[in-house]
């Protein structure tokens, strides 16, 4: 067996062994075939360095404001949209909701008259003495007002005047404090005056009709108004506004039916009866109209475009 060896050069006493062109190429062989040592690798630092401190410190600043910014556009979208967009409504939409906002607050001013003395100039019917003098009393749907030669106004508020016949719990009340009022009665005879006939008190719900038609009123102007926030998404393609102020201006206007049967006649029947007593019909009677009037042209207002509407044929 063959074995190459590579000739080393070593100096000894005899002469000296030239390599040969073969024993060159080998050792050249075996030199560059021959495994180095791997080298060690660099140790990175653990401490970064100042610029990449001050590039990482700026880019987390960046994205904080972009993330801000971007926070304070989803916000302000989302404000503007649960604001309804003005510029979208049409002046019949516009007229509409002022009207039905007007009949639904005076509606709500006629419950609510001659329970305070803030709202003691709202009343249904007032009664005072004939020969004139101080004193004199303001009856409203859920309250009264009086005032006294010794004391002023003065309100408070009742269940007690909604009953009809309304002359009869009205005389009984005011008989206690001024009976001067109610001397000399007059017996009215039935049969030139039916409404003198003798009849058990009893309600006629006046109070329950007007507070229908107020909620229905508010809740036809808040299905318009929402058509025109983006926030609902909401169309309102069934005219569901529509419906709650034609049902408003239904109760409404059996409120007033209601209202002038129990204070005008009961005015006419005090007068009658007792000859030292005067009435005067209140504010209230002519508000109920004009709410009434309100809320019914709102409704056609709120109803435009319905028999138009190709969606209401199917």
């Amino acid at each position: 067996m063959r074995v190459d060896s590579v000739a080393l050069d070593v100096d000894g006493p005899g002469p000296k062994h030239k390599p040969s062109g073969d024993e060159l190429h080998r050792q050249y062989s075996y030199a560059s075939t021959a495994p180095s040592a791997p080298e060690e690798p660099r140790r990175r630092s653990i401490h970064p360095r100042r610029s990449t401190l001050m590039s990482t410190n700026s880019n987390k600043e960046d994205k904080n404001k972009l993330r801000a910014k971007m926070k304070n556009k989803t916000r302000l979208a989302n404000i503007g949209d649960w604001i309804p967009d003005w510029r979208r409504f049409s002046i019949k939409d516009i007229v509409g909701i002022i009207l039905a906002l007007a009949g639904a607050i005076l509606t709500l001013l006629c419950l609510t008259g001659a329970t305070s003395n803030s709202t003691s100039s709202v009343y249904f019917a007032r009664v005072y003495k004939r020969e004139g003098g101080v004193g004199e009393a303001r009856f409203g749907l859920r309250g009264y007002c009086i005032s006294t030669p010794s004391s002023s106004m003065q309100c408070s508020p009742s269940t007690d005047f909604i009953y009809i016949p309304w002359h009869v719990t009205t005389s009984s009340f005011l008989n206690t404090t001024f009976p001067t009022w109610f001397e000399d009665p007059v017996t009215p005879d039935q049969d030139i005056d039916p409404l003198a006939a003798p009849s058990p008190p009893h309600d006629v719900s006046i109070t329950a009709a007007m507070s229908i038609s107020v909620i229905c009123a508010f809740i036809g102007l808040i299905c318009q108004i929402s058509r025109f926030i983006r926030g609902f998404n909401y169309d309102d393609s069934n005219y569901t506004r529509g419906f709650l102020l034609a049902f408003s201006t239904v109760t409404s206007l059996l409120s007033m039916a209601l209202s002038l049967l129990m204070y005008m006649n009961g005015c006419q029947e005090l007068e009658s009866e007792y000859p030292h007593v005067q009435t005067r019909k209140g504010p209230c009677l002519a508000m109920m109209g004009t709410a009434f009037g309100c809320l019914l042209l709102s409704t056609i207002m709120f109803f435009d475009k319905f028999l138009h509407d190709d969606r209401q044929l199917y």
